[in-house]
C-alpha cells in the first residue's frame, strides 16, 4: 500500500497480494509485524468495535508494543467507552 498527497489530494494505492492469503488470523498478524517493521512507534485509535479490537490483539499476540487511544464524548460513545475499559483490563493497555 502506498499514501501520500498530490497536488494536495490525499492519495491510497492498494497492490494485489502476491500470495494467497490465509486466515484472518494470520494476515491481521503478518501485517501487525510488517507495521513494526517501519516504524517502532505505532499508536491504535480504538473504537472498541470488532474490528479495532482485532487489531489490537494481533499486535498484542505478536508482543508489539502500541499506545491506545480513544476519543470519549461523553453521552454519545460511553457504551463504547465501558466496552474499551473491559478491553484496558483484559489486555492491561
Amino acid at each position: 500500500m502506498h499514501f501520500g498527497f498530490n497536488d494536495n489530494k490525499f492519495y491510497v494505492e492498494y497492490t494485489s497480494c502476491s500470495r494467497l492469503p490465509v486466515s484472518l488470523k494470520e494476515e491481521s498478524d503478518k501485517r501487525a509485524v510488517a507495521l513494526y517493521s517501519q516504524n517502532k512507534k505505532l499508536m491504535l485509535c480504538l473504537s472498541s468495535g470488532l474490528d479495532s479490537q482485532t487489531a489490537l490483539v494481533s499486535f498484542i499476540r505478536q508482543g508489539i508494543p502500541i499506545e491506545c487511544v480513544f476519543l470519549r464524548l461523553n453521552g454519545y460513545n460511553d457504551n463504547e467507552h465501558e466496552n474499551l475499559k473491559l478491553l484496558e483490563k483484559k489486555y492491561n493497555f
